[in-house]
């Protein structure tokens, strides 16, 4: 039993030690501000990008232009007024660009690990 304890503790330290910014959002949201990340995770060569801006988000969603307001909320991230330009394009990016915002509105969590950012399913690297 001790020793199932010892390794559960552990492997805890060694995740969270790889992972920072779950418990300190303001802090995060400092740290990657004004740097340009790129969608590698669900949609990746599509040029889907996002960069913080103090309290607001802005990017480029596939075809439009997008805008947010990011919100550190105790533990989480909660992204409020998402805008987009209104250029239509392809129906295949118009869909993926529809799911990109919709994954981001419904985003809690900012993790960040290196060069990698984190926002619930979107996985970003930051563009050099």
């Amino acid at each position: 039993m001790k020793k199932i304890l010892v390794i559960s503790l552990l492997s805890y330290l060694f995740i969270y030690g790889c992972f920072n910014g779950s418990s300190d959002v303001k802090g995060t949201m400092a740290k990657i501000d004004k740097k340009v990340y790129v969608l590698v995770q669900p949609y990746p060569d599509r040029n889907i990008t996002i960069t913080f801006n103090n309290n607001r988000v802005s990017g480029f969603a596939g075809i439009n232009s997008y805008t947010a307001i990011a919100t550190p909320v105790d533990n989480s991230i909660k992204f409020s007024d998402i805008a987009t330009t209104k250029a239509m394009g392809d129906p295949e990016l118009m869909a993926i660009e529809h799911d990109f915002i919709r994954s981001l509105s419904i985003a809690s969590k900012l993790v960040t690990n290196k060069d990698e950012l984190r926002l619930g399913n979107l996985v970003f690297k930051e563009q050099k």
